[in-house]
């Protein structure tokens, strides 16, 4: 493995996580995240608040045992509705005081026809979920909502994009909305995982005017103008 590569752990909410760190040897990991993919579903409006108090608590165990990793939170598409809650937005706090990001997991399940079913025998699932770049509008317009929530609140921790990021132009639209970083797929899947090189490639070119990528993203991101201009260069 390449020397600026590094493995991440992923934990999903509620696991023992004592458990976990007495069995792996931390320091082979570079950070850890706590996945919500399930934390949300099927939740009452009359135990939300109730659910969240837990969540509170698990979160406050996470960040205890695995104080040594820098850490991430999973956020699924389904906790996004509840953004503007104090109670959530306390928790967001938490995270941020905690130095940790937040991924904008951007998943969808949906009913998917038979015409859009590939293999010999088609059929309607009722279980299909979406997955690629038709993802990549709603993760996008995920991003412009925190960002927005940002400018008037300190509780909006670091971004990271999940969802529909397939060519260098969404990487520069999901840094330009309010990302620092993205988790790639879709694009892995497609490709394998030499699409790692072709992008570095690609955002290495596109930051060279600009001597670094913090100053790149800062450019996009105050310059409409800028960001037009880095977009139609990426086409090319």
């Amino acid at each position: 493995m390449p020397s600026d590569f590094i493995i991440g752990l992923c934990v999903l909410q509620n696991e023992n996580y004592d458990d976990i760190k007495n069995v792996l040897d931390l320091k082979c990991y570079g950070y850890v995240e706590l996945n919500w993919k399930y934390t949300f579903r099927g939740i009452s409006q009359d135990d939300f608040n109730l659910k969240l108090d837990n969540i509170l608590d698990d979160l406050y165990k996470f960040f205890n045992v695995f104080s040594s990793l820098p850490k991430l939170v999973k956020l699924p598409r389904e906790a996004l509705q509840h953004l503007e809650l104090p109670k959530f937005q306390h928790i967001l706090k938490i995270i941020k005081e905690n130095d940790s990001g937040l991924i904008i997991a951007n998943s969808k399940k949906i009913r998917v026809p038979p015409s859009r079913v590939s293999g010999r025998n088609p059929c309607e699932l009722n279980q299909g979920v979406i997955v690629g770049e038709h993802l990549f509008l709603e993760t996008f317009n995920y991003l412009r909502l925190l960002s927005f929530i940002r400018e008037s609140s300190q509780n909006i921790p670091e971004l990271v994009a999940s969802g529909g990021i397939v060519d260098i132009g969404s990487f520069i639209d999901a840094i330009a909305a309010g990302a620092n970083g993205v988790q790639l797929c879709t694009a892995l899947d497609l490709w394998g995982v030499y699409v790692i090189e072709w992008f570095r490639e690609q955002l290495q070119t596109l930051c060279e005017k600009f001597g670094s990528f913090e100053e790149f993203k800062n450019s996009i991101r105050s310059s409409p103008e800028t960001w037009h201009n880095i977009i139609i260069s990426a086409h090319n």
